[in-house]
C-alpha cells in the first residue's frame, strides 16, 4: 500500500518530477562518462608503454629493476618460455639482455644504455620494429648490427651503415669491445634517445652471456589480467626470481594513476552534490505541499513509521527512475566512444603518441555514479521523512 502510494505521489507534479529525475539522469550520464574516458585513457597508455617497453608481466632475477647488475640473469630462459608461452593469455615472451656501453665513432664519444632483443620473439612483445625512422630491422641473428636512438644518432653524427666501437664489461670479467654497424636510426621518442639495440645473439657473444638474460618480458591479451597471471607464474620460475606486472615495474606511473584518480572523486562528490540538491528541493516541495495531508494522516491514526517510510520510498522510487534513466543513456554513450573515440591533433606525452582517446565499458563506470546517486539520495531524504513523521495535526492544520 506504501508503495503504491507513494507512486502515486510522485506524478501528483509531474514537471517538477521529471526534471528531477532528468537531472539524475544526466548527473549519472556525466559521471559515467568521466570514469569511461579516464579508464580508457590509462588504459590507452598503460597498452602503449607495455608494447614500447614493459610489457605486461616481467620476470628478472630478485631486486634487479632496483639494483641492475650485469651478474643477475636467469639461465635456461628457452624451457622457461615455452613453459609461459602455454597459458592461453599469453600473446609473447621475449628475453632481453640490458648493459650498458661506451660508444665511439670518429673522433667523439658517448654513453648508452644497451638492450639486446631476441629478432623474432621481441616482435611479439613489442612496437620497436615499428619505432625506426631510417633502415631496416636485424638482418639475422649475430649480424652484430644496432638500432640507434634519434640523440645517439645525431651526438656520433652516423649515418646508415656507419660502424661504431662499443666498449662494454662481459660477464666474465673482461671488458668487451667490438664493432657494430648501424642498420637502423629510430624515431625520436623517450624510450629510445638514448638507447641502442642489438640482436640477442650478437649481445650473448658480446657480453659473454651465452643462453642467459636479464630478464622476460609477457604480452597479455589483457591488461587487466597482470596481476592474476603473474600470480600464476610465480609457481613456474626458479627461485630468488620476481615476477612482477606492469604496475609493479613501472611503480611511479602507477602512483601517479592513483593520484589522479583520487583528484577524480572531487568531480563526483560535486555531481553528487547537485545531483542531491535537486532530490532534496523535490522533497522538501513535496513535504511543504502536503503538510496538511500528513497532518490528516496523524489524525485518522497513521503511525509515524508510515509517514516517514512513505517519503523514503518516494525519495527511492526517484532514485530508481534516474538510475535506470542513467544506465541506459550512460551505456549507449560509452558504447559510441569505445568503438568511434574522441580524436584530436597528434600529442606525445612520456614518448607515447595520443591521436584518440577512447571510453571503456568497465564496471566501475556504472557502479561508481549508482553508489553516488543512491547515497546522496537517501541521505537528503531523511531530513523531510523526519519532518513529516513529526508534524502534529494541529501544525499540519495551521498550515497554508
Amino acid at each position: 500500500m506504501l508503495f503504491k502510494i507513494s507512486f502515486r505521489n510522485l506524478f501528483r507534479q509531474k514537471r517538477r518530477t521529471f526534471l528531477t529525475v532528468f537531472m539524475m539522469i544526466l548527473g549519472f550520464t556525466l559521471m559515467s562518462f568521466s570514469v569511461a574516458l579516464s579508464e580508457g585513457g590509462y588504459g590507452i597508455i598503460i597498452q602503449s608503454f607495455a608494447k614500447a617497453k614493459t610489457g605486461h608481466i616481467q620476470i628478472y632475477k630478485e631486486n634487479f629493476i632496483d639494483v641492475p647488475n650485469l651478474y643477475k640473469t636467469i639461465n635456461n630462459t628457452k624451457d622457461l618460455i615455452d613453459k609461459l608461452k602455454q597459458h592461453k593469455s599469453v600473446v609473447g615472451v621475449a628475453p632481453r639482455i640490458l648493459s650498458g656501453g661506451l660508444l665511439s665513432f670518429k673522433e667523439t664519444s658517448v654513453g648508452a644504455s644497451i638492450t639486446a632483443v631476441d629478432i623474432n620473439k621481441e616482435k611479439e612483445v613489442s612496437t620497436l620494429e615499428d619505432r625506426i625512422d631510417q633502415g631496416r630491422w636485424f638482418k639475422s641473428a649475430g649480424s652484430f648490427e644496432i638500432l640507434v636512438g634519434k640523440n645517439i644518432a645525431s651526438i656520433l653524427e652516423v649515418k646508415l651503415g656507419s660502424k661504431i666501437a662499443i666498449i662494454a664489461q662481459g660477464a666474465d670479467g673482461s671488458i668487451s669491445n667490438d664493432y657494430f654497424t648501424v642498420s637502423a636510426i629510430l624515431k625520436e621518442s623517450a624510450f629510445d634517445n638514448f638507447q641502442i639495440y642489438m640482436d640477442l645473439k650478437s649481445a650473448s657473444e658480446f657480453l659473454a652471456l651465452e643462453g642467459r638474460a636479464h630478464k622476460l618480458v609477457i604480452l597479455l591479451d589483457n591488461y587487466e589480467k597482470s596481476k592474476m597471471i603473474a600470480e600464476v607464474f610465480k609457481n613456474d620460475v626458479p627461485k630468488k626470481v620476481t615476477v612482477a606486472p606492469w604496475f609493479e615495474v613501472e611503480k611511479e606511473f602507477y602512483k601517479g594513476m592513483q593520484a589522479d584518480k583520487k583528484g577524480n572523486v572531487i568531480l563526483y562528490i560535486i555531481l553528487g552534490i547537485v545531483v542531491a540538491i535537486g532530490v532534496l528541493n523535490t522533497i522538501l516541495m513535496s513535504f511543504l505541499e502536503r503538510k496538511r495531508e500528513f497532518g490528516i494522516l496523524k489524525a485518522i491514526g497513521t503511525g509515524p513509521k508510515n509517514i516517514f517510510w512513505q517519503i523514503i520510498i518516494e525519495s527511492m522510487l526517484l532514485c530508481f527512475f534516474g538510475i535506470f534513466g542513467g544506465l541506459i543513456s550512460s551505456y549507449f554513450i560509452n558504447w559510441h566512444f569505445s568503438i568511434n573515440g574522441i580524436k584530436f591533433d597528434k600529442i606525445e606525452f612520456g614518448g607515447i603518441v595520443f591521436e584518440e582517446l577512447l571510453t571503456t565499458l568497465d564496471p566501475m563506470a556504472f557502479i561508481i555514479p549508482t553508489a553516488i546517486i543512491l547515497f546522496s539520495t537517501l541521505l537528503v531524504a531523511l531530513y523531510p521523512a523526519i519532518m513529516a513523521a513529526r508534524v502534529t495535526p494541529i501544525e499540519a492544520m495551521r498550515a497554508n
